[in-house]
């Protein structure tokens, strides 16, 4: 990456949002293991990253992901599914984070 040193941290892009707390955020990864009628898929967890990116999203919180959540997920009833579980996959993906040095 053009102006970007080893030992610092790379600058977010598209595809890579980071973090407020220097952590990159995890992709869709936590969705795939839920029950849902259309898994979302690389383009779709590019296109979401995108969103973030453009929304200018120093971290992802509860709004956030409710608010975008119809770019991940196509279908009405996947969104309304994932919905009431937005609060524990933040959650386990701050856990799953990997710290950027």
């Amino acid at each position: 990456m053009r102006g970007w040193r080893r030992g610092s941290s790379p600058p977010a892009s598209p595809t890579r949002p980071r973090t407020c707390d220097g952590s990159w955020s995890p992709s869709s990864s936590s969705s795939r293991s839920l029950d849902l009628k259309k898994l979302p898929s690389v383009s779709e967890t590019i296109d979401w990253a995108r969103v973030l990116v453009l929304l200018h999203a120093a971290q992802l919180d509860h709004a956030m992901v409710r608010d975008t959540l119809n770019v991940l997920l196509k279908f009405e009833s996947d969104i309304e599914a994932v919905q009431p579980q937005i609060a524990d996959l933040l959650l386990k993906a701050r856990r799953e984070a990997v710290p950027v040095r």
